[in-house]
């Protein structure tokens, strides 16, 4: 959980947790309003460089600590891949991407030689593999290193203005403050 009034500033700014959380199929427990009214607010308060700048870097992050030698974790893959393809979800739906792998997979990446390595890799995953080593992937890594460089001048590209929700927030604070002391 989070302080509300800073989650409510996070989420003003399109932060990524608070994006992933509102949209997640998993509810424990809503006992006031608050949550479903901020999945009304989402799509207004989503901003796309902000989550398509921390995917990014989540991706570029991973890469240089994981994927660089010739050799490389086949879980280590999934670290990058899953960045890579909610920044494409984003580009391409302007939406919050789903936290599903196999839903962003099967939606983003066409049929070929590429999804079949990651079904493979999924496969090894599954089968308890995730710490064995691999070579490097001949249809991964390219993928990786492309889209890497395509995103970096993708998000440098974003110039459009953000929307200011601090008024409504301040008034749902304040609507939810009132709805739990009554």
């Amino acid at each position: 959980g989070w302080e509300l009034r800073k989650a409510l500033r996070l989420f003003n700014k399109s932060n990524p947790s608070i994006m992933e959380w509102l949209s997640s199929d998993i509810i424990y427990a809503e006992s006031f309003s608050l949550a479903k009214q901020l999945r009304e607010l989402k799509d207004r308060a989503f901003y796309p460089p902000a989550l398509m700048y921390h995917y990014l870097n989540m991706a570029k992050r991973n890469e240089s600590r994981h994927l660089r030698g010739e050799q490389v974790r086949i879980k280590k893959y999934f670290y990058v891949l899953r960045p890579l393809l909610a920044c494409q979800w984003i580009e391409r739906y302007r939406t919050v991407p789903p936290m599903d792998f196999h839903e962003l997979l099967e939606e983003l990446v066409e049929e070929g030689p590429l999804l079949a390595e990651i079904h493979e890799l999924l496969k090894r995953k599954m089968d308890g593999e995730e710490m064995d080593v691999e070579n490097r992937l001949v249809y991964v890594h390219p993928f990786i290193d492309k889209e890497l460089a395509r995103f970096d001048e993708l998000v440098k590209s974003y110039n459009q203005p953000k929307d200011n929700l601090m008024q409504e927030l301040n008034e749902l604070l304040q609507s939810t403050l009132d709805e739990v002391w009554a």
